[in-house]
């Protein structure tokens, strides 16, 4: 879905839900459902896919999820995985790291206030200074996932 977003124009972003949209309900639906049987670390990693899946809401959901309702779910989302993680916990560490692609990376203006909502949740002290690029290698892979 993310590579979609990046090659579109403005233009073509409002037909991304018409397009795609189906496909971001049903995956979000299955994350759901997932919590419902996931315990300790598990759990923590549905709710930070089910986190990153309320921003993408933000361009590949229907008209009814609004701005407010997207970072309320996500920053409900992020304080689950705190309830489960520390905030030095791995999990905790990698969601950050994602989060902070969308406002680093992937910027767009229809998620970057959502992306900062989950970092400043789960802890991250200056989210529109967040320094991701220096925890990248020259070829652009995360350093620490080597």
């Amino acid at each position: 879905m993310l590579t979609v977003t990046n090659h579109a124009s403005q233009q073509d972003i409002s037909g991304l839900a018409k397009g795609y949209g189906n496909w971001w309900s049903a995956a979000r639906q299955i994350s759901r459902w997932q919590l419902l049987t996931a315990e300790g670390i598990e759990r923590a990693w549905a709710y930070g896919t089910l986190a990153e899946l309320e921003l993408l809401g933000a361009i590949f959901g229907h008209k009814e999820h609004d701005a407010d309702s997207i970072k309320k779910e996500i920053a409900r989302c992020c304080q689950e995985i705190l309830e489960v993680c520390a905030p030095d916990d791995f999990q905790v560490q990698s969601t950050m790291r994602q989060f902070r692609r969308y406002v680093d990376i992937w910027p767009r203006p229809e998620w970057i206030d959502l992306a900062r909502t989950a970092l400043a949740v789960l802890g991250n002290k200056k989210p529109g200074a967040i320094g991701l690029k220096d925890s990248l290698d020259e070829t652009g892979k995360d350093k620490d996932m080597e």
